[in-house]
């Protein structure tokens, strides 16, 4: 069986939670084809908080289109496009 990481009310409902965080920035990374899943689309929660930044090893979801990953992300979290320096993989970034 394919690992799909979370399933979307799961990812949802963690995206969310972290939001409501008054020491932590949440953002949701959407990957397309990482090296670690090169035939998916990945989106990996990256919390910011006290001077650091870390991808969280544990809230993240696998879908076969950039559509189905969209679909997980919570309403009201604005998107913004990759930067040119980002990695070439990174498709945009939810905070």
């Amino acid at each position: 069986m394919r690992d799909t990481g979370m399933t979307d009310e799961e990812f949802t409902k963690m995206v969310n939670h972290g939001r409501n965080s008054k020491l932590l920035i949440i953002m949701v990374v959407v990957y397309e084809h990482p090296k670690d899943y090169p035939q998916s689309y990945v989106a990996r929660v990256h919390i910011v908080g006290n001077g650091r930044h870390w991808p969280s090893p544990r809230i993240y979801i696998v879908r076969d289109s950039l559509e189905a990953v969209r679909a997980a992300i919570p309403n009201g979290i604005h998107r913004t496009d990759r930067r040119s320096n980002d990695d070439p993989w990174i498709v945009e970034v939810y905070v």
